[in-house]
């Protein structure tokens, strides 16, 4: 089998079994002897060809490189091309041509910057960007434009291998994800409960904004991934109680970084254009619902109940919204612009909730609603 017939082969795996194509690119990469400028464009190559995987497809998976060039720089977007040519399945495009302005989608076809953010615990943005300018000469470091925490590097550069990432100084995170902070209603010596916590992504973001000065508990029903984030925030300082079960009328916040489509992180996890189904998405449906009935359980009287998404799907947001203000008599809908209240952050208010989007700064699509819990 010829080096072309291995990709697609490969393609038709991840098309047909619906594999994570990071994890089966990755594997497939492993195992070829290649340098690493080889590496670099089979890699571009391969994950092009997910993005246009409809296209793929009707070419039975075997395509060129001048050819994939060709249907890219010629792509108009419109829901024929959505199924035919990116892959999508028919009712997920009528739901995303529903929830976004067209033209905006084209931006999630692009490759996502490398973004990182400083553990406040342990350093400072300013003295990261220059031990990453001293490092990474050739490459162009940036500080993020509205979170105060964040650079950005022009290149993807391994930064898993530095000793300061090893050692808990930074951790590699969007811009918009970095902001749910913000969204968080609290002061010191405030309960907060983590209700999704995963790895621990936004309990470590918490940790560092308020300086280890709020009291984070961490649930998951992973266990696995609960144990990731024992070793991750045993290294970066950061004070997180991971709890077994979540108290009832307790937090004076809870947040919830629901399970959702994804569709916001498309530029990073490429093959959602396979993965996402009528099927998926109503599982996500359900189970945002129960976990929400959870949160709102667990925050006390008076206590905010913190919604965010990585999607931009209003069947996960606005109508999910709309569906727990009209099953939870006990919370009312607080406006973001209460909470957002400098005017740094006005772009991302809109009516009445945090929107984020690769329109502004190249942020992933993140969506926030703030509730407070009455009685």
């Amino acid at each position: 089998m010829n080096f072309s017939e291995q990709i697609s082969e490969l393609l038709k795996k991840i098309y047909h079994e619906k594999l994570v194509a990071r994890i089966a690119v990755d594997k497939f990469i492993r195992n070829l002897n290649i340098n690493s400028k080889q590496r670099k464009e089979i890699l571009d190559f391969i994950y092009d060809c997910i993005r246009f995987i409809g296209f793929v497809k009707n070419h039975d998976f075997k395509i060129t490189k001048e050819q994939l060039d060709e249907i890219k720089n010629n792509l108009i977007l419109d829901e024929s091309s959505f199924v035919n040519i990116l892959g999508f399945n028919e009712e997920i495009s009528k739901l995303i041509l529903d929830s976004i302005p067209i033209d905006d989608f084209s931006l999630f076809l692009e490759r996502a910057p490398l973004t990182i953010r400083a553990n406040m615990i342990k350093t400072t943005r300013e003295k990261l960007l220059i031990e990453f300018e001293n490092k990474f000469k050739k490459y162009k470091t940036i500080t993020t434009q509205f979170s105060p925490y964040g650079l950005t590097v022009d290149s993807h550069i391994n930064v898993r291998v530095m000793e300061k990432f090893k050692k808990g100084f930074f951790e590699i995170q969007d811009e918009a994800s970095q902001l749910i902070t913000f969204l968080l209603p609290i002061i010191p010596g405030n309960n907060i409960l983590d209700i999704c916590a995963g790895t621990g992504g936004k309990s470590l973001a918490i940790a560092s904004h308020f300086y280890n000065s709020i009291n984070i508990e961490a649930f998951d029903i992973d266990k696995n991934r609960l144990q990731k984030l024992a070793k991750r925030s045993k290294i970066a300082d950061a004070k997180i109680k991971i709890i077994k079960k979540p108290k009832t009328n307790f937090y004076d916040a809870v947040l919830i970084d629901a399970p959702c489509s994804g569709l916001g992180t498309l530029r990073r996890d490429v093959d959602l254009n396979i993965r996402t189904t009528p099927r998926s998405l109503k599982k996500v449906l359900n189970l945002q619902r129960t976990i929400f009935n959870k949160a709102v359980e667990s925050a006390k009287n008076g206590g905010y109940i913190i919604y965010v998404t990585c999607s931009f799907l209003k069947e996960e947001n606005e109508k999910q919204v709309e569906y727990f203000l009209e099953n939870h008599k006990n919370i009312k809908l607080i406006n973001i612009s209460n909470i957002l209240t400098d005017n740094h952050f006005n772009t991302f208010i809109h009516n009445q909730f945090f929107k984020t989007s690769p329109k502004i700064n190249g942020m992933d699509s993140f969506f926030g609603a703030v509730f407070q819990k009455t009685h």
